[in-house]
């Protein structure tokens, strides 16, 4: 009985040692699942991911399984780099989802994806060495600002005056082209002056009234009474005619000629 029980045990040892977990892929690895205290990944689920992991691995016999094959195998913690999990400092934690395996115990390793930083280099500055024999020369005194110079100073003066002679010189020719040009009120007068010496009555006053309203604006208009009067006489006559004198000539509108201003007048048509 007692040597049936120690068949047993052997038995049960025989199996923990050979794989009564799945054993880590990696080449030269003996961790199993169950009997170390590891966690193991699975295979990607990629066909170009599950490609790099053998490539990386260096298993040859790995090359032409398939996914499916490869899915059943898995690997230990001890063959990724701190930097390929979610928490890098818990190394249960899950693997990031671009996660590659780097450490294994092969002739030609793959290349470590963490790089280990370059010490900073000294910056500080070289220590300056003291020399007791001779001792360092004073700072020159700042020279004082040198007095501008008496070219530069009549310089300065002859463009001021040249400036002010070319404002000059604009003004006198603005002003005699103001003499050139008569004004409009000089111009009305002198139009006046020659119309009197041909006209008389009311043809000179008509034409005075015109001359004048031609200097204001339609709504300053102001009408003599002579003028309504004879502006009510064509327009009794025939409207049309009077419509078309107004184009022409500065007349009073058909409702000035109605209004109140005309009511007193006394029109006697020929």
């Amino acid at each position: 009985m007692a040597e049936k029980n120690a068949v047993d045990t052997n038995a049960r040892k025989s199996k923990w040692k050979t794989g009564y977990g799945i054993q880590c892929a990696a080449p030269g690895c003996d961790s199993y699942q169950g009997t170390c205290d590891l966690p193991f990944r699975a295979f990607p689920k990629t066909e170009e991911r599950c490609r790099l992991w053998v490539q990386f691995m260096r298993r040859q016999d790995f090359l032409g399984k398939s996914v499916k094959e490869l899915s059943k195998k898995k690997l230990c913690n001890l063959h990724f780099e701190d930097s390929q999990f979610m928490n890098s400092k818990d190394r249960r934690s899950k693997l990031m989802p671009s996660a590659i395996p780097t450490l294994f115990n092969v002739p030609n390793p793959p290349k470590l994806i963490e790089t280990k930083r370059k010490a900073p280099a000294d910056r500080r500055p070289p220590a300056k060495k003291l020399c007791l024999e001779s001792s360092p020369p004073l700072p020159s005194p700042p020279h004082p600002p040198s007095p501008p110079s008496e070219k530069t100073h009549f310089q300065s003066k002859i463009q001021s005056l040249q400036k002010a002679n070319d404002m000059l010189r604009k003004r006198a020719e603005r002003a005699q082209k103001k003499k050139k040009s008569p004004s409009k009120r000089c111009q009305r007068e002198t139009a006046i002056n020659l119309v009197s010496k041909f006209l008389t009555g009311f043809t000179l006053q008509f034409f005075i009234s015109q001359i004048m309203l031609s200097a204001t604006k339609k709504k300053g208009h102001r009408y003599s009474e002579e003028l309504k009067t004879f502006s009510l006489s064509i327009f009794h006559a025939s409207p049309k005619a009077y419509r078309l004198f107004r184009k022409v000539f500065a007349l009073p509108c058909v409702s000035t000629l109605k209004g109140r201003d005309c009511m007193f007048l006394n029109v006697h048509i020929q």
